[in-house]
């Protein structure tokens, strides 16, 4: 049967080549950013992947789990590789390519193409491999969102996270990489919605303050949930303080 090309992505990414294809292909990175995989397995060790290498990869979709050996037809560290599926509806090969451009100022840009093709096994696969074409670029689209994003987050060293208040201002904290590579996030007690009285407050309340950084609040691995945790801590900790000592009354 004849090939059919399913679906072909095009991300642009503010990162070195090196540390893309890094995010892209270590399993530390990729079953953080990829929402199917589950774990994968390597007979002879991850750092040992060649071109001819194959290996076991787990993934979850929905409710079912779903078992692939993958061979990967072509490793070439850092710009190629494709990989390649055998399963009981065909051959399903997934290749990929990397290139970097240079700007002034030492500002690089990487360009990422995934393309995804399919040999089916028989002409009822073929038809059904035209039908869902669709659902399938879809569904990795949003995957290579959620690995740029991830990429973005990984390079930074320190981000602006935002809560609204009761009173419709915007109480923002500072997160800072740890040497974990975790998010250690900070109030920012020298900003305009905090007065002596709420500082003095948090720091009775065994809050610890850093001289630069402001009042430490938690530790977080990603920026979603950062501000996922603000919002708590805003709610649960920050506004009854408040009330407490007749800030907002």
């Amino acid at each position: 049967m004849r090939e059919i090309t399913l679906f072909r992505v095009v991300k642009t990414i503010d990162a070195p080549i090196e540390s893309v294809f890094q995010y892209l292909n270590q399993d530390q990175h990729v079953l953080r950013w990829h929402s199917f995989v589950q774990e994968n397995h390597y007979p002879e060790g991850e750092e040992c992947l060649t071109s001819g290498s194959q290996f076991e990869s787990v993934w979850r979709m929905g409710k079912k789990i779903y078992t692939f050996n993958v061979e990967l037809e072509c490793f070439d560290p850092p710009s190629h590789a494709m990989m390649k599926t055998t399963t009981k509806e065909g051959i399903s090969i997934t290749e990929y390519w990397l290139s970097q451009e240079e700007f002034e100022e030492d500002m690089v840009e990487t360009t990422l193409i995934v393309e995804s093709r399919f040999i089916p096994k028989n002409k009822f696969q073929m038809i059904k491999g035209l039908l869902t074409g669709w659902l399938a670029k879809f569904l990795y689209n949003e995957q290579y969102e959620r690995f740029v994003e991830y990429v973005h987050e990984e390079e930074m060293d320190e981000m602006l996270i935002h809560c609204d208040l009761p009173d419709e201002r915007d109480m923002q904290a500072l997160a800072y990489r740890n040497e974990q590579r975790s998010w250690d996030v900070y109030f920012d007690d020298f900003d305009e919605f905090a007065d002596k009285y709420q500082i003095q407050a948090l720091l009775s309340a065994d809050y610890k303050k850093d001289p630069e950084r402001g009042i430490f609040l938690f530790t977080v691995e990603t920026s979603e949930e950062a501000e996922e945790r603000l919002a708590t801590w805003v709610e649960d900790v920050w506004i009854p303080l408040s009330w407490r000592i007749g800030r907002w009354r």
